[in-house]
């Protein structure tokens, strides 16, 4: 994925403050903490949900998850891919009577933690198999 930091004048990027269920956010970090040690390398977790969001605004799956615990993590997204979350959400807006880039990027998350673990349960599986 680029890096827009590396340019010499890095897009203007927009923060999302975006609460998510304890759970997810638990989740998350664990997925993160294997992935550092399998050939998916260290990638950072603003990484990885830039990656799941790229991914969900390439597609249209939807999910929810609902849990009373929450925590916060901090979105930050370049201009023109600010931009593709709002068309997104706008589009999905039409189809519902409610829906919000939070969604979105819960959605995303949790479809990427979703194809991934999979993915890394498979990896452990057969390590586990050649020991």
């Amino acid at each position: 994925m680029d890096n827009d930091n590396d340019l010499p004048n890095p897009p203007k990027e927009t923060v999302y403050s975006v609460k998510i269920d304890d759970f997810l956010h638990k989740r998350l970090e664990k997925h993160l903490r294997i992935l550092k040690h399998l050939d998916e390398g260290g990638k950072t977790k603003q990484q990885w949900i830039k990656e799941a969001l790229k991914e969900k605004l390439e597609q249209s799956n939807e999910s929810e998850l609902l849990a009373p615990k929450e925590s916060r993590i901090a979105v930050r997204l370049n201009e023109a891919m600010n931009r593709k979350v709002e068309k997104k959400v706008e589009l999905r807006k039409k189809l519902r009577d409610s829906y919000s880039k939070k969604q979105l990027i819960v959605e995303a998350i949790n479809e990427k933690l979703e194809k991934e673990e999979v993915k890394t349960k498979q990896f452990l599986e057969e390590f586990q198999s050649k020991s």
